[in-house]
């Protein structure tokens, strides 16, 4: 019995060893994962040694955490707006009694040489700003927007929004309001004045910087290739509706009031010298006196287009297009007292009156060459 437990002792420790010097399962598995490990590593160090001494494309210099590269600023603003340069027009204006004449215009560099701040401040409204469904007529985008005439066969124009098909403009969309800048040199915007017989009205000088682009802008926007700005007291003339007549039209209701504003009601004047949004204007103070002659004003408006009868039915009638005048805000009001301390800082780019974003930067011209009016018939060939 002892002899057969001991026999059965040696062959268990002897199965035992055999079974340890056999490679079991989980051992076969640990093995060859310690084996791929060891040749994979290799692998990822040196990829990820690649990727390390050789940064992506996209990075201009190398990144050491000891030595940062210098932060650039973000969120640059170009000294002058990245605009599409329209075709420039000749700036021509229409006096009632005088006939064409040239578009009156001042320069920033003459009229606020003394104030840096508000040189600065016009600069970036005229070129930067927007208000709720009120755009720059500079800075404006001529390929969104169509004409429709502001009543059926008429020759009468305005301007809507327009979406990607010609098709599908809405005959009942509002006029668009645009806005401008200039300095005053007219105002009676308000029932205490002394010519509120027939309409209210606003003149101003067009900023010399901006006026070509803003030219071209309305004539292209309405198809013209002879307009005309109306001109009265030196200034562009801003009008509202005419007294009531025969072919008065209905006004339209905007966002900003209805176009035309009726002849006998007040233009609202609002206090803009502080820093102001131009989405939330109407929250500015009221004014209840008249803008001065030399304020810099910002003046909102829809635009309208017809055709002017000639005087004599040889000649070809010229294009005018009109403001009809919504509200104003006042920018500023030089008194010819100020001085600024900085003035020495003004910036080359600043003080050039060059103006922007049009195919000619020549200055505007204070003469007419040829009247429109006057100009020679084109010759024509045969028709075939």
């Amino acid at each position: 019995m002892n002899v057969d437990l001991k026999k059965e002792k040696t062959l268990n420790t002897q199965d035992a060893s055999e079974t340890l010097k056999r490679p079991t399962l989980y051992a076969i598995i640990l093995q060859t994962s310690v084996h791929s490990l060891m040749l994979v590593r290799p692998m990822i160090a040196q990829s990820t040694h690649t990727a390390w001494r050789e940064p992506s494309t996209t990075l201009t210099r190398h990144i050491s955490p000891v030595n940062p590269p210098p932060v650039e600023p973000r969120h640059a603003e170009p000294s002058e707006p990245q605009l599409l340069p329209l075709i420039r027009h000749d700036e021509v204006g229409f006096e009632f009694g005088a006939g064409l004449t040239p578009l009156p215009f001042t320069t920033l560099s003459s009229a606020l040489s003394n104030n840096v701040n508000q040189m600065r401040r016009i600069n970036a409204i005229a070129t930067r700003s927007f208000g709720t469904m009120l755009y720059s007529l500079f800075a404006t985008d001529v390929s969104k927007y169509a004409w429709l005439p502001v009543w059926s066969n008429s020759s009468s124009k305005r301007i809507v929004p327009c979406p990607t098909s010609l098709d599908k403009v809405n005959v009942n969309s509002h006029d668009v309001v645009w806005f401008m800048m200039g300095q005053c040199t007219h105002c009676d915007l308000l029932t205490d004045s002394s010519c509120t017989q027939y309409c209210r009205r606003l003149c101003i000088k067009g900023i010399h910087r901006f006026l070509p682009r803003e030219f071209a802008a309305a004539a292209m926007l309405f198809g013209y290739k002879n307009a005309t700005f109306a001109v009265s007291h030196g200034g562009i003339e801003l009008t509202t509706g005419r007294k009531p007549g025969d072919k008065t039209p209905k006004s339209r209701p905007t966002a900003h009031g209805s176009v035309p504003r009726p002849w006998d009601q007040d233009v609202p004047i609002y206090d803009g010298r502080k820093p102001f949004s131009l989405t939330g204007y109407q929250q500015l103070d009221r004014m209840e006196t008249e803008l001065e002659s030399g304020d810099f004003v910002l003046t909102g408006f829809a635009l309208n287009g017809y055709r002017e009868k000639p005087l004599i039915e040889s000649q070809t009638g010229a294009d005018r297009i009109g403001f009809n005048i919504l509200f104003a805000i006042l920018l500023s009001r030089p008194t010819g007292r100020y001085i600024d301390k900085d003035a020495a800082a003004v910036n080359n780019d600043m003080m050039d009156d060059t103006p922007l974003s049009v195919s000619n930067h020549e200055p505007i011209k204070t003469t007419i060459d040829v009247p429109i009016d006057e100009a020679p018939p084109v010759e024509r060939g045969p028709v075939l």
